[in-house]
């Protein structure tokens, strides 16, 4: 799972530390869709590495799957 959450921050460009808001919820989006959330102890683990509470993960992470409804609505 490291490998994939390196490679979903990796793709946003930016270093952790320089990641906004917005740069967060692309990478949580990311590994949603690639089922890492779904891991034991995902949502921890990649919290961690975006220097984010878990509560917050699950926050942006409702934030990016209401939009995503949203949009497909649309």
């Amino acid at each position: 799972m490291d490998a994939i959450v390196t490679d979903a921050i990796r793709e946003i460009g930016k270093p952790v530390g320089q990641m906004r808001r917005d740069d967060r919820i692309a990478v949580l989006t990311k590994l949603d869709q690639q089922g890492a959330l779904q891991m034991r102890k995902g949502v921890e683990s990649i919290a961690a590495r975006l220097g984010i509470s878990r509560v917050t993960a699950f926050a942006y992470l409702e934030e990016a799957r209401t939009q995503d409804a949203q949009e497909s609505a649309e």
